[in-house]
């Protein structure tokens, strides 16, 4: 899955391509569905990261995965998820969940400082969804200086991701 900075050529559409060999390629732009609602005010280029889509993409795209591994013989069911960040130097990502105080004035909110970042998870024979969305997303909320505590919508006690309705 590669997350990136909208151009021209992309006009703010996502792409999904499925090959034969068993790789599946998503492209989502930043703007159009990673940065929602971010203020007008704020430069194109210092996208700030909406929590809810960084875990629902990956949760989604993992599910997607997962249905496909359900109809492959056993003994074949394995590969790695392999999510890039592209463009990202200026992006900056809160810890917790938008509407609580602690994301709404947030003090530790500082850009990543690296044009991109790649995040790799295996995943092998029935695996759990959350488990691999959890493992995807803790080294992305590592990467902006946030412990996994500050993951939003992650149940510890399920070990699940809880999704607002």
């Amino acid at each position: 899955m590669i997350v990136e900075q909208d151009t021209p050529d992309m006009n703010g559409r996502r792409q999904l391509d499925i090959y034969r060999n068993g790789v599946i390629v998503a492209v989502v732009p930043v703007h159009d569905s990673i940065s929602w609602k971010q203020s007008r005010s704020r430069p194109l280029d210092e996208p700030e990261l909406y929590p809810y889509a960084i875990i629902e993409y990956p949760l989604s795209f993992a599910a997607l995965v997962r249905s496909l591994y359900d109809g492959l013989p056993d003994g074949t069911r394995h590969g790695k998820i392999h999510m890039e960040y592209n463009g990202v130097e200026k992006a900056t990502l809160r810890a917790y969940r938008p509407g609580i105080i602690a994301y709404e004035f947030s003090h530790d909110v500082r850009p990543l400082g690296q044009p991109k970042i790649t995040l790799t998870t295996p995943t092998i024979g029935e695996f759990d969804v959350n488990d691999v969305t959890f493992r995807l997303v803790e080294p992305l909320y590592a990467a902006f200086g946030h412990d996994k505590s500050r993951i939003p919508l992650w149940d510890t006690a399920t070990r699940t991701f809880v999704m607002p309705d």
